[in-house]
């Protein structure tokens, strides 16, 4: 008789594992945006470090604007800037030299090519402070995703020295920073 009870016991706590909930988007948490973000940033300083003989001093100090909206680069919202916190934080765990600009419009695009270029404001302030690279970043949402793209720049002719793209579940905590 304890066997049997045991042994429902056992069957109805593994039967219940296997209930199934849709929390595809409402179990993304914290701690996987802020590992994809580090991921990202992985990414980017292999491509920089490779590029450059693993002399860290020789792409330091790198200027990262906000990150923003991809259909309107003069927009961010606190997602935007959540990501560039996030991006710049671990740019400087691996010990770049970091200088944040939060400018609004730190990036624009050319009309007539499409390309992606640097407001004045920042070449400015990257010649100022002897900047080697330029960290910039759009997103852009769909129903299910948020996808950003993070890109280092060499301010002095805007090729693309590394590039990093990724996407987040548009959880509901997601969702929330977007719209702010």
């Amino acid at each position: 008789m304890i066997l049997k009870i045991l042994a429902l016991m056992f069957l109805s706590f593994f039967l219940s594992g296997c209930v199934s909930n849709d929390y595809r988007y409402t179990n993304f948490s914290s701690h996987n945006f802020i590992a994809q973000n580090n991921r990202a940033v992985n990414s980017l300083s292999e491509q920089l470090l490779s590029r450059h003989n693993r002399n860290l001093a020789s792409i330091s100090p790198l200027v990262m604007t906000t990150v923003v909206r991809i259909g309107d680069l003069s927009q961010t919202s606190s997602f935007g800037r959540l990501v560039t916190e996030q991006v710049t934080a671990r740019f400087v765990q691996l010990n770049y030299n970091m200088v944040t600009l939060n400018l609004g419009k730190a990036i624009m695009m050319k009309s007539d090519t499409g390309e992606f270029v640097l407001t004045s404001d920042v070449k400015e302030v990257v010649n100022s402070i002897k900047a080697k690279a330029v960290v910039i970043g759009t997103y852009a949402e769909n129903v299910n995703d948020v996808y950003i793209n993070l890109k280092v720049v060499n301010p002095s002719n805007s090729v693309i020295i590394g590039a990093h793209s990724y996407a987040v579940p548009k959880a509901p905590n997601v969702d929330d920073m977007l719209r702010e």
